[in-house]
């Protein structure tokens, strides 16, 4: 069997570096590629509740998220998506529009991507400024 790990004495964790690495392989888990441009289409649907300023700059972030998910999923650049990913999170509580719709908005990036392997924390966007 070539997948088995043997681990002796106190060891380093090589086991549980395998498995991680199995899961980082296989992020997808069966999530189709139409799937995923449905969610960009999902958050493109929620820009036209936005201010046309914060529409111009999303729309760029939301452009080279959909050109990565349109790629075979191999060849996808995973930093670029990554790095696009969280520039949309980080817009989050800066956005002039409707509550309802912000909250659209970073309910369809965290789950657009969860689907694609990667974990964002969202920012929090209800602080309050008083002491």
């Amino acid at each position: 069997m070539g997948n088995t790990i043997h681990q002796y004495g106190s060891g380093d964790n090589i086991a549980g570096d395998k498995v991680m690495g199995d899961k980082i392989h296989t992020q997808n888990n069966g999530v189709t590629s139409e799937e995923l441009l449905q969610i960009i289409e999902n958050l493109r649907q929620n820009l036209a509740q936005f201010s046309q300023e914060d529409q111009e700059e999303l729309t760029i972030d939301i452009n080279a998220v959909e050109s990565e998910v349109k790629k075979p999923e191999d060849q996808r650049n995973q930093k670029q998506l990554r790095r696009r990913l969280i520039a949309l999170a980080a817009a989050i509580p800066t956005i002039a529009g409707p509550i309802a719709a912000t909250t659209d908005f970073a309910n369809n990036i965290t789950d657009l991507g969860s689907k694609v392997g990667i974990e964002l924390q969202l920012p929090n966007s209800t602080q309050s400024s008083q002491p």
